[in-house]
């Protein structure tokens, strides 16, 4: 085992409260600020299927694309370079096909969309557009995103786990990953012809961004972070190209497990009070794949506690 939690114990409801009662809390206080801001929902909602209408017609600016484009390949190409310094000291190849592996989480990125109500402006006969799954049309800027947003949110991970940090600096780094995604969306939101979110979407704390998105991202790139980290003796030379494919189901595979719920309200038209219940369940399950992934890759106690012997988890 690596150096972890060699801190003392506590008693678990307090490790509980410390560990999930603070983020949640934060959140909950958010609630009231939501709820005077809920109205009547006007979504415009399909009259045959009943579910809210893509709004394909959304305005596209090439030029706010392009901006917010480069800006987020030169964030990825900075995790790389930190990567490549990492791999040369370490002699494996595996922290580069880290960091680059959040790039192809492209691919789920369609899934995600349609299941979360997430669009991104394409306009007429957009010649960036790089494929199209289900109908919906994946750009450059989609690729250039993920590339810098995956790149840093599972390399941070992976080096922290790597370097044997002790859980509550794991918890810490999570939560502060989710806040900086909060903070970018909310920028990125504002800016004309990008992207946006529609349908009934829980937990709009402040503006424009669902906070629930957060938690379920963020769990995920842990989720591949941690299996790259757990498997590394076996992804020695250029079998660590295989982690290119692992994140972005391991990403897939947690939002699958937690965004039911926010997924089923988001499409369709029910009261402030379910929706936001909806929203909050997707957070629980998402911390709880969290520590389901300490817990049973990590072999650590989620909750700060001795780490778990080889044997109690097996």
């Amino acid at each position: 085992m690596t150096r972890n939690d060699s801190e003392k114990s506590r008693p678990p409801r307090k490790k509980i409260g410390t560990a999930m009662g603070v983020p949640l809390a934060v959140l909950l206080s958010g609630f009231s600020i939501a709820a005077n801001a809920a109205g009547t929902s006007t979504i415009p909602i399909d009259p045959v299927f009943g579910l809210p209408i893509p709004p394909i017609d959304t305005f596209y600016s090439a030029t706010n694309t392009l901006h917010a484009g480069i800006a987020w390949t030169i964030g990825g190409l900075i995790v790389v370079c930190i990567s490549c310094f990492h791999a040369a000291k370490r002699k494996s190849l595996l922290p580069i096909f880290v960091a680059l592996s959040g790039l192809l989480c492209v691919v789920p990125e369609v899934f995600v969309d349609i299941a979360g109500d997430c669009f991104y402006a394409i306009g007429p006969h957009n010649p960036n557009v790089v494929f199209s799954i289900w109908g919906r049309e994946m750009t450059w800027y989609t690729v250039a995103a993920w590339f810098s947003f995956g790149a840093v949110l599972i390399y941070i991970n992976y080096y922290l786990i790597s370097k044997g940090v002790k859980t509550k600096w794991l918890w810490g780094a999570f939560l502060i990953a989710g806040a900086v995604d909060v903070l970018f969306e909310e920028l990125l939101l504002r800016v004309p012809g990008v992207y946006l979110y529609y349908g009934n979407q829980p937990f709009i704390v402040f503006q424009k961004f669902p906070v629930w998105w957060m938690f379920t991202n963020s769990a995920g790139l842990f989720l591949a972070a941690s299996l790259a980290y757990r498997y590394e003796k076996y992804l020695r030379g250029w079998k660590a190209v295989s982690i290119l494919f692992l994140t972005p189901t391991a990403y897939l595979a947690v939002f699958g497990f937690s965004a039911m719920p926010a997924s089923i309200v988001i499409n369709g038209n029910y009261s402030w009070l379910a929706t936001q219940t909806g929203g909050l369940i997707s957070v629980i399950l998402a911390l709880i794949a969290v520590a389901l992934t300490m817990h049973l890759v990590l072999q650590r106690d989620p909750f700060c506690r001795e780490a778990l012997a080889q044997s109690e988890i097996a």
